[in-house]
């Protein structure tokens, strides 16, 4: 720094020491200043840091509660929580208005007997469904048991059940001695809707050979079984039942007739003989209908087996059963004995001279 000519050294030693202790007081006031503030700073952390170690402390403890809960068991028992009661799904519970009947609870098997017949009705509140479209029927039995199902379809559904015909007729099959429980389920849209079943068992007593049934009228009664639509007349009717019992049936007043008229028509007649309940059903078809060729046939036959409570003895056979058919609206009109036997167990219808009628309206 060189001095300015017209200030002699004296004095600009003297400037130059008031400019250095100003500036000295200035930095001075700067650093006071400086440290008030950091003195202010220290002055509140511990409240800060109070506050923020109490947090800190107080996040760890929580995470630490937390986590000895995680591994270490609670001291108080465990309540298991109870158990729900079990519940049938509404789309699988059964309806009560729906039941299942089965054609018998227990069926005996006699020794001579190879095949068997089964059915079911199902009913609505108490009355048959007739139309049964959409349902089905699921048969089961026990794979050790010794008997076997088949199913036979018929032309014309039993029970007066509009076609197509559903699988409420089982077929069983002995193929051994025992006994098993027979399971049927009705579905609808592949959901239950009646379940019942039937306990199978072979019979171990040998049953004596059923009695030849005579080939003369003698002994026949002439029954006539009348209703608006259709008829059974016969100048003689025996039927012999798998145990070797006779029946004739009885006059039309003790017994009941009915006939239904549909496209599967029926004529069913049920009374009392030889102290038990006796049934013989027929079951008819038609085909060719507004042809030269309408006509009507029988598709099954069956009778009640003289036991109390019956069981169903079937006439399946379509090369026996053919000879019934006419014309609609006219009379069968048969000469001589016929004689039909049973699909099982050696059960026999004879007719005498039979005159059979079913009514078709359309």
């Amino acid at each position: 720094m060189s001095i300015p000519v017209n200030m002699s050294k004296k004095h600009f030693f003297l400037v130059l020491g008031v400019i250095s202790f100003g500036i000295s007081i200035f930095i001075g006031a700067v650093m006071i200043s400086q440290q008030s503030t950091d003195n202010r700073s220290k002055a509140a952390e511990p409240s800060t840091l109070s506050t923020t170690g109490q947090s800190a402390t107080t996040t760890r403890m929580s995470t630490s509660l937390r986590d000895a809960k995680k591994s270490t068991p609670s001291a108080s028992p465990t309540v298991s929580p109870k158990p729900k009661k079990a519940t049938t799904s509404s789309k699988t519970a059964i309806p009560t208005t729906f039941t299942l009947e089965p054609s018998e609870k227990k069926v005996e098997f006699p020794t001579s007997g190879i095949e068997y017949f089964i059915s079911v009705k199902l009913l609505d509140k108490g009355k048959i469904v007739t139309d049964q479209k959409g349902i089905t029927y699921k048969w089961t039995i026990q794979k050790s048991s010794p008997f076997t199902l088949f199913d036979q379809k018929l032309a014309t559904c039993a029970y007066g059940i509009q076609p197509p015909c559903p699988n409420n007729r089982i077929g069983l099959r002995k193929k051994g001695e025992g006994e098993a429980t027979i399971r049927v389920w009705a579905l609808k849209n592949r959901r239950a809707i009646a379940t019942t079943s039937f306990f199978v068992t072979t019979d171990k007593i040998l049953l004596p050979e059923p009695s030849p049934i005579p080939q003369t009228s003698a002994g026949y009664k002439p029954v006539s079984y009348v209703h608006n639509n259709g008829y059974l007349k016969t100048d003689g009717l025996l039927i012999l039942t798998p145990n070797g019992k006779k029946y004739n049936g009885v006059s039309s007043s003790e017994t009941k007739i009915w006939a239904q008229n549909s496209s599967s028509n029926t004529l069913e007649l049920t009374w009392q003989e030889n102290g038990v309940e006796m049934r013989l059903f027929l079951y008819f078809s038609r085909s060719g209908k507004g042809t030269a060729a309408d006509s009507w046939f029988i598709t099954e036959i069956r009778t009640y087996n003289g036991e109390s409570p019956g069981h169903w003895v079937y006439y399946t056979d379509q090369k026996q059963l053919a000879q019934f058919t006419t014309a609609v609206a006219k009379e069968y009109a048969g000469t001589g004995e016929i004689i039909l036997t049973s699909d099982n167990m050696g059960g026999k219808i004879q007719l005498l001279n039979p005159k059979i009628k079913t009514v078709y309206t359309e």
